[in-house]
C-alpha cells in the first residue's frame, strides 16, 4: 500500500560550466596532454514548413562549442553540462517506495534536473531531500568562463547524494521549499550561484506556523496565496517617503492615498499593487541609471521582465541588468538607505522614493484616474 506522497520543485543547482578552448591554426585545441582534434558530428533539425537545417557540431573534451549562440562572443566556448553524463528518472522505484529509506534510495539515482523533493507518509513523518547531480569543481563556481587548456577548473566528482541538503522530521514540524536557498552557512560545496528570492518560502513558514491544523481549503488557499511581502514592505516605504517629502506632487499624494492601508494582496481589481510595482520599476531605474547608463530607445520595454536580457544590444543599461535576488537588494536599500546608492540629485531617500512614485504615476500608461489603474 502506498504510504507517502512527494512534491518536486526546482532548486537551481549550477550544473553547467563554460570553458575557453584554445585552438591552433590546424584546428586542434589545447589540453594538458597536448593538442587534440575535436570531434565533429552532423545534426539535422527538421523545421515545419521549411527545409531541414544541418548543423556541424564541434565537440571538445568539455562538450560542444556554442560560441555562435552567444551574441558578440569571439572566444571558442565549450559547454560542460551534467545532462551529457546521462539521465535517469527512477519514478517506478519512487512509486513503489514504502518508507523514507526506500524513497531516498530511489531518488539517489535521479540524474537531472536537480529538484527539491518533499515527503510525507500516513504515519506523520515528513522529509526533504535535494536530488540531482551537482558538480564538485577543482576551483571556481561555474559563474564565469574558465580556461579549458589545463585541469585547474575540472569537475572532480559529484556531491554524494547523502551529502546533499536534507532533513527528516525537523523539530519545527514544518518543511517549506519554494526554489529558495537550501544550503546552511558553512556548507562545504558550491551548489548554486544564485537562489530565488526567499519571500515565498518565508510566506509558507509564516502561514504554517500560525496554527497546527489545516483543512484542505486552507491548503488550497496557501497554494493560491497572493500576498506579496516585498511589495507591501516597499509600499509602506513609498507611503512614508511621500508623507515626509518636502513638496510631493498631487499625483504622488493621490498614489499615497491609494496604497495607504493596503494589505499586500495582489488583487487584479486593486490599484495599489500596480502603483507599487510601477514605482519599484522606477526606483530601480533611478538607482541603476547613474551606475549603468540610460537605456537606449530600442531597449525600452512596455513591461519590465525580471529575466529580461537585451541580447541584441551591446549597450549596458539599467534595463539589461537583472538578477533573481533584486527584490532582496531593494529591501536592503530601503532598510539601510546607504549613501553610496543615493543618486547625487536627491538630498535623501524620502525625496528619491517620492520621485520614483511620481515618475510611475506620470508615465504614459498611467490613467488620469489612478483608481482605475488595474
Amino acid at each position: 500500500m502506498q504510504t507517502w506522497s512527494f512534491v518536486p520543485a526546482r532548486f537551481g543547482p549550477t550544473v553547467t560550466d563554460l570553458y575557453i578552448e584554445n585552438f591552433n591554426a590546424e584546428g586542434s585545441y589545447q589540453t594538458p596532454k597536448g593538442w587534440v582534434r575535436p570531434e565533429h558530428r552532423t545534426e539535422t533539425i527538421h523545421v515545419k514548413g521549411k527545409p531541414d537545417v544541418t548543423v556541424d557540431v564541434k565537440v571538445t573534451r568539455h562538450g560542444p562549442i556554442i560560441t555562435e549562440l552567444v551574441p558578440g562572443e569571439s572566444r571558442q566556448l565549450a559547454l560542460r553540462w551534467t545532462l551529457y553524463d546521462g539521465l535517469r528518472f527512477p519514478f517506478i522505484d519512487v512509486n513503489e517506495a514504502q518508507n523514507w529509506e526506500e524513497f531516498t534510495k530511489a531518488f539517489s539515482t535521479f540524474g537531472a534536473p536537480g529538484q527539491n523533493v518533499v515527503y510525507a507518509d500516513v504515519n506523520g513523518n515528513i522529509g526533504y531531500h535535494t536530488t540531482g547531480r551537482v558538480p564538485v569543481r577543482a576551483a571556481g563556481d561555474g559563474s564565469l568562463p574558465v580556461s579549458g587548456a589545463d585541469d585547474g577548473h575540472e569537475w572532480t566528482s559529484y556531491i554524494p547524494f547523502d551529502k546533499l541538503p536534507s532533513t527528516y522530521n525537523p523539530p519545527s514540524g514544518i518543511i517549506a521549499t519554494a526554489n529558495g536557498r537550501i544550503t546552511p552557512d558553512g556548507y562545504p560545496n558550491s551548489v548554486s550561484m544564485e537562489w530565488d528570492a526567499p519571500w515565498r518560502t518565508a510566506r509558507i513558514y509564516q502561514v504554517l506556523a500560525s496554527r497546527r491544523k489545516f483543512s484542505r481549503a486552507d491548503m488550497l488557499a496557501l497554494q493560491t496565496d497572493i500576498h506579496s511581502e516585498p511589495d507591501l514592505f516597499a509600499a509602506k516605504n513609498f507611503l512614508y517617503a511621500i508623507d515626509h517629502a518636502s513638496n510631493p506632487s498631487a499625483r504622488a499624494r493621490r498614489a499615497a492615498d491609494l496604497i495607504r492601508g493596503w494589505d499586500g494582496r495582489m488583487l487584479a481589481g486593486s490599484a495599489a499593487p500596480t502603483i507599487t510595482e510601477a514605482s519599484l520599476r522606477e526606483l530601480r531605474r533611478l538607482l541603476l541609471e547613474p551606475k549603468l547608463g540610460i537605456a537606449p530607445p530600442e531597449t525600452s520595454l512596455k513591461v519590465d521582465s525580471e529575466y529580461y536580457t537585451d541580447t541584441e544590444s551591446s549597450t549596458l543599461s539599467w534595463r539589461t541588468y537583472s538578477w533573481l535576488l533584486r527584490s532582496v537588494w531593494i529591501e536592503n536599500i530601503l532598510l539601510n538607505r546607504p549613501k553610496q546608492w543615493l543618486p547625487e540629485k536627491y538630498p535623501n531617500y524620502d525625496e528619491l522614493l517620492t520621485a520614483a512614485v511620481d515618475a510611475a504615476v506620470s508615465e504614459s500608461q498611467a490613467p488620469k484616474d489612478l483608481t482605475s489603474w488595474k
